[in-house]
């Protein structure tokens, strides 16, 4: 609709009018011809990966669809929704159907390291590297479906195979340990593609990574705003140094690295370049908040970010989050109940073995402290300690029932 090289006359649908275009091949096309095509019979609108339209843009298409439902009786609306953003409405009035597409199982992911890494000697050493930090732990979904919580997406699998990639080519050792927690990978992820990335400029992976904290923290990302946009001059103005020539070669080299990519439609603006590093971004958002001293109510203030969960499991990961693992629970039961899907975030968010059961054991203290404590909210940290305290195996304890409807 943004890019329609001609405009979308007033008063016309802008997305029926833009798929009319498409099918038609006429520039000019408007709505009317779909229904000309159709008649009375009903046609399928399938709509993906709304939580990346920006909320600007985002509130002008929810409304662009619901007016197209009310213009044409014959219209049906199903959203597609993939791990991690399970978000079902997006403030559209009438969705027919909403299809929750799972995380890979352990069968295709083995299938995908099998196809995509053909070469033996790089196959060996990302299987290597999973066996040492533990990312090569599979659990099981009450429904009897086996997945890797550190590779259920092709996206974590490319982040992993990065990392272990990286160190078969530079001959460098692996670091002793790596806690395997989401945040954790993402962050040490992000790290080794920096490293190559900012050769030649006077700026660390660490300090880049600072940089984009900055970054984000001058935004303050609200409700609805998962995709954020920046400038070689919003750079400069938080880049350290006092020589202007270097800090324009920082901000340029930043963002042109492989975290950033080009905006749609503009040649001075950049974004992050996928949802996890913005979730990323946003969950160290949240941890310095705790961090400097407002506690765990940054969680309640600051749950519409949770619109994608991952950003709870992020969370989860990073030290402020960490101490307030309870209330970080009880915002994902509060929004989206015992679903499977929350559980897998918490679950990949934090650290296996003894590590989690000391964090489980502080929540469980806390939980002493709840006016009304939840079904849910018990339910949930109970099947945490089950898969992830080094006990038992995973598919020994099923889920529980999800609590009334």
């Amino acid at each position: 609709v943004a890019s329609a090289q001609e405009p979308i006359p007033k008063g016309e649908n802008g997305v029926l009018t833009a798929a009319a275009r498409h099918f038609s091949g006429d520039p000019k096309a408007r709505a009317s011809w779909i229904t000309e095509q159709l008649g009375e019979r009903p046609f399928l609108l399938l709509l993906d990966s709304l939580d990346e339209v920006a909320l600007q843009s985002r509130l002008a298409l929810v409304e662009s669809i619901n007016d197209a439902q009310a213009r044409f009786p014959g219209l049906r609306v199903v959203v597609f929704s993939r791990p991690p953003v399970f978000n079902g409405s997006y403030g559209l009035r009438d969705i027919d159907a909403v299809v929750e597409l799972p995380q890979l199982q352990c069968e295709q992911t083995d299938a995908a390291i099998s196809k995509l890494i053909p070469d033996a000697e790089r196959r060996a050493g990302l299987l290597a590297l999973l066996k040492r930090y533990g990312l090569d732990r599979k659990a099981t979904t009450p429904d009897g479906r086996c997945y890797y919580p550190h590779l259920s997406t092709y996206r974590d699998f490319f982040v992993v195979e990065k990392i272990a990639q990286n160190f078969q080519n530079s001959g460098a050792n692996l670091p002793d340990q790596l806690e395997p927690s989401r945040a954790r990978v993402y962050g040490f992820y992000l790290e080794v593609s920096l490293i190559k990335d900012m050769q030649g400029v006077a700026m660390k992976p660490s300090a880049a990574i600072t940089l984009v904290d900055q970054l984000i923290d001058r935004a303050n990302p609200t409700a609805g705003t998962r995709n954020l946009f920046f400038t070689v001059d919003q750079c400069l103005a938080l880049a350290p140094g006092a020589d202007v020539g270097e800090k324009k070669a920082i901000c340029e080299r930043l963002l042109q690295s492989s975290l950033f990519e080009k905006a749609p439609h503009s040649d001075d603006h950049w974004r992050l370049k996928n949802q996890s590093i913005y979730d990323y971004f946003l969950a160290r958002h949240s941890d310095r908040a705790i961090a400097a001293g407002n506690g765990c109510t940054v969680v309640d203030e600051r749950s519409s970010l949770f619109e994608s969960n991952e950003v709870a499991g992020f969370l989860v990961g990073l030290a402020g989050g960490q101490r307030c693992l309870l209330p970080v629970v009880r915002q994902l039961c509060k929004a989206g109940g015992f679903a499977q899907h929350n559980f897998e975030q918490l679950d990949q968010g934090l650290p296996a073995g003894p590590s989690r059961k000391k964090l489980l054991d502080e929540a469980v203290r806390g939980m002493g402290d709840l006016v009304q404590p939840h079904l849910c909210v018990g339910a949930t940290i109970d099947r945490l300690y089950k898969v992830g305290g080094g006990d038992t195996d995973p598919g020994d304890t099923p889920a529980p029932p999800p609590p009334g409807d």
